[in-house]
C-alpha cells in the first residue's frame, strides 16, 4: 500500500484527469465528462450473474480503483441530458492518513442519454467492475472475473446516491 499522498495510484489518476481535462472535482464529486468517460465501457454478464450490467474499466485505470474502497453504485437516467453510473466510497484516505474524519466521494461516469433505461427497467441489484481492453476491431474484451461488485440502486436525484 502507498505510504504518501503522492504515490497513491488513485491520486496519480486523478491528478491526470485533471491535467488533461477529463473531469471536474466538486466537493466530494468527481465527474468525468465525455471524453474521460470513453475510458469506461458498459455490458452485460453473459454467464455467472446473467443480466448484471459491467461496468468495464480501462487496464490502467483499474489499479486507480482499486485502491480506492468502493462501497456502492448507482444509475441515473435523464440527469443534465444524459444517464450516469457513479460510484461511492465512505472514505478515500489512504490507510496511514493522518486526517481526522472520512472523507467521502462519488465518481459520476456520464453515458448516453437512454443507455441505461433497460437496466432500470430490469432493476439489477449490482454492479460488477471488469478490467477491459479493446479487442480485435476494437471491440471490447471483458476479463472472466470481476475485480469488484457493488450494490446497485437506482436513483431520480444525484443528492439521493450516497456511500
Amino acid at each position: 500500500m502507498p505510504t504518501t499522498y503522492d504515490e497513491h495510484p488513485f491520486i496519480l489518476w486523478l491528478a491526470y484527469l485533471h491535467k488533461r481535462q477529463l473531469a471536474t472535482h466538486s466537493n466530494t464529486d468527481l465527474i468525468l465528462n465525455s471524453a474521460g468517460a470513453k475510458r469506461f465501457t458498459m455490458g452485460v454478464e453473459k454467464a455467472r450473474d446473467a443480466g448484471c450490467p459491467v461496468l468495464g474499466v480501462g487496464i490502467h485505470d483499474a489499479r486507480a480503483l482499486r485502491s480506492i474502497e468502493w462501497n456502492a453504485a448507482a444509475i441515473m437516467t435523464g440527469h443534465q441530458g444524459r444517464d450516469w453510473i457513479a460510484l461511492a466510497a465512505r472514505d478515500i484516505r489512504p490507510v496511514d492518513s493522518e486526517l481526522p474524519k472520512p472523507v467521502p466521494m462519488r465518481m459520476w461516469i456520464p453515458m448516453p442519454m437512454n443507455a441505461m433505461e433497460a437496466f432500470v427497467e430490469i432493476g439489477p441489484t449490482k454492479l460488477n467492475l471488469k478490467r477491459v481492453k479493446n479487442g480485435k476491431g476494437a471491440f471490447p474484451m471483458f476479463e472472466k472475473a470481476p475485480f469488484l461488485s457493488l450494490p446497485l440502486s437506482i436513483k431520480d436525484k444525484w443528492a439521493d446516491f450516497a456511500a
